[in-house]
């Protein structure tokens, strides 16, 4: 299932589905899972090649994940998935990834250990370990670029949390749905 900005449609599928609606904040992903839910195909196409504005700022990559996140709830709640499985398990992964993941790590750590500090420190490691293992089994090859990447990702992978449940509180919880398209870049 491919959403964003360097995705490709064809125009039939797009026409097919009532074309490109206005109620997320996260068209490309809505029209994605419209189009699996219509039972239309995708493909990942590995010799394609994007490019991407990314953000410069730290508050710039901020509005720019609380959009994603909080328009990809918007489609969660949009869609349901009443009968697309791959659309559910999708979902449920990333929500359970998300969220719990760090919290489960520190959760044990912590009632092995009882030392908060520590459990914080060691569930840091281990989320880090979790994901070079399992990048490194996905990329046996980039083996200097994965090691070389990971202390960046300790750091990405909390400022991601913390938006993520932001973003939840925000759109889930207090019901202040995202209405207006706010560019992570705009300034």
């Amino acid at each position: 299932m491919a959403a964003g900005c360097c995705s490709l449609y064809r125009t039939e599928a797009i026409r097919a589905v009532g074309g490109f609606r206005s109620l997320t904040m996260t068209e490309d992903m809505d029209m994605a899972w419209l189009l699996a839910t219509e039972g239309l195909t995708t493909a990942y196409v590995a010799q394609a090649h994007c490019t991407a504005m990314e953000p410069t700022t730290l508050s710039m990559y901020l509005r720019q994940l609380d959009r994603w996140y909080r328009g990809m709830f918007q489609t969660i709640r949009l869609h349901r998935f009443r009968s697309v499985w791959r659309l559910k398990l999708l979902t449920y992964w990333y929500v359970t990834d998300a969220l719990l993941t760090p919290l489960w790590l520190f959760l044990v750590l912590w009632w092995r250990t009882e030392a908060p500090v520590e459990s914080f420190a060691l569930a840091l490691i281990a989320d880090l370990g979790i994901s070079g293992f399992v990048a490194l089994c996905m990329k046996p090859t980039h083996v200097k670029d994965i090691l070389r990447c990971l202390p960046a990702y300790v750091i990405v992978r909390q400022l991601n949390l913390y938006a993520y449940c932001r973003a939840f509180f925000r759109e889930c919880i207090k019901g202040e749905h995202l209405s207006e398209w706010v560019k992570g870049h705009a300034a």
